[in-house]
């Protein structure tokens, strides 16, 4: 994420890179994957995600919607996808600031 995200921002694409110790990991066969965030508040939500592009650059994503992003503060980000025959994985966390508003 390379913008700002502020309280009720909507629109807001949430893209998450999956790798491993090898590098970047293929989702174009991938059965499920979302994209979760742990709130300020210790609430976690978990939205489906989908590809990017084809899915060989490894890249899911998801667009923020109305109630997303409710609360100021320190959020904690993760995606998770299954990947057949192997299994299902969950990706190195990651934080963002999402901040208050004038009014």
């Amino acid at each position: 994420m390379s913008s700002d995200i502020h309280v009720n921002d909507t629109g807001t694409l949430i893209v998450i890179t999956v790798q491993d110790e090898n590098g970047i990991v293929s989702l174009a066969s991938a059965t499920s994957m979302a994209i979760m965030w742990k709130r300020p508040d210790g609430v976690v939500v978990s939205n489906p995600a989908t590809l990017v592009t084809d899915g060989t650059d490894g890249q899911m994503g998801y667009t923020s919607q109305s109630g997303d992003f409710n609360l100021p503060g320190m959020y904690t980000l993760q995606g998770v996808v299954s990947l057949p025959p192997s299994g299902t994985f969950s990706t190195d966390t990651e934080m963002f600031k999402v901040y208050s508003n004038l009014m």
